[in-house]
């Protein structure tokens, strides 16, 4: 990821532990640019995540987040089949020319 743009997408951000490991983590590859986007997201967490992102993309910040899960309709587990499955149909959709 060394010189290139990084986006980090997540389904929400609570306490924001979790997405920000991940952005320390890519961080130390030094990529040119590194955004984090997410549907929702906790105030202070979005805060705290300023010192690492470039950019953060938030479409809601609600003044008091429960839970991510409460803002969404269906928030079940994802099976690691139906990820591969997904990322076959994107690939398909849009092959490398």
């Amino acid at each position: 990821s060394r010189n290139k743009n990084v986006t980090v997408v997540a389904d929400g951000v609570a306490t924001g532990s979790t997405v920000q490991a991940a952005l320390w983590s890519i961080s130390q590859e030094r990529p040119n640019k590194l955004t984090v986007a997410f549907p929702v997201g906790a105030k202070d967490s979005l805060l705290r995540l300023c010192d690492t992102a470039d950019e953060i993309i938030c479409l809601k910040c609600p003044p008091h987040l429960g839970g991510v899960g409460q803002f969404y309709f269906q928030f079940g587990q994802v099976s690691d089949e139906e990820v591969l499955n997904i990322l076959k149909e994107m690939k398909n959709e849009h092959p490398k020319s």
